[in-house]
């Protein structure tokens, strides 16, 4: 894994085809996905980023995610303001904005059963006082600072997921990935690249991606 963020790591979980992979009785259950981000403040100093994005990474690995694209970027205030375009009018829509334009993001889409609930309950709640009392080993429960500045984000549907990972995945085709690559993964056998951050389906006669 490369680079070390100054503000934000994003982990965008997405539960896509819900639809089509939610109630079907199948020999082994469908994988979704989501689509999820970590967002650190500024300023810290490079030693604790690196830290909270190498913890926040383990913490999708620890609890078994895919990580099937993994990105970093930064974006112009103009491209907060649309993402976060929902939470225009509210007390802390500015203060969100500026802090995500801060720094460079990293963005994830990770893969599980149920990734939208399960990726939930890893970040722990939204307000980080609740986050350190109810679920203490948490993302925000642990790396937490502020309601605002609670570590990581997460979709909370699948509609949400769809409008988020095309923000950040504009080439990423939910389809493509459930025709194609998700009978792969799910069937095995599947490998991580530390180099690259992201899981593969091993081809045949070969472990490295396709």
């Amino acid at each position: 894994m490369k680079g070390v963020f100054s503000s934000a790591i994003l982990v965008l979980v997405i539960s896509m085809w819900a639809a089509f992979a939610v109630g079907q009785k199948t020999e082994q259950q469908l994988f979704r996905i989501c689509f999820c981000f970590p967002d650190f403040p500024l300023p810290m100093d490079r030693g604790t980023d690196l830290e909270k994005t190498t913890a926040v990474h383990q913490q999708i690995l620890s609890n078994k995610f895919l990580i099937v694209r993994m990105r970093e970027l930064l974006w112009k205030k103009e491209d907060c303001q649309k993402f976060y375009r929902e939470h225009e009018g509210r007390f802390f829509y500015q203060r969100l904005v500026e802090f995500m334009a801060s720094g460079p993001i990293r963005a994830y889409i990770l893969a599980h059963k149920d990734a939208i609930q399960l990726w939930r309950t890893v970040m722990g709640p939204t307000r980080v006082f609740r986050a350190r009392h109810v679920a203490p080993e948490s993302i925000r429960g642990s790396f937490g600072l502020t309601d605002t500045r609670n570590t990581t984000h997460g979709s909370d549907s699948v509609v949400s997921a769809s409008r988020e990972i095309a923000a950040f995945f504009p080439d990423f085709s939910e389809q493509h990935w459930y025709e194609k690559e998700e009978p792969q993964l799910r069937c095995g056998p599947v490998h991580y690249s530390p180099e690259g951050g992201v899981h593969f389906a091993a081809p045949a006669g070969g472990l490295g991606p396709a």
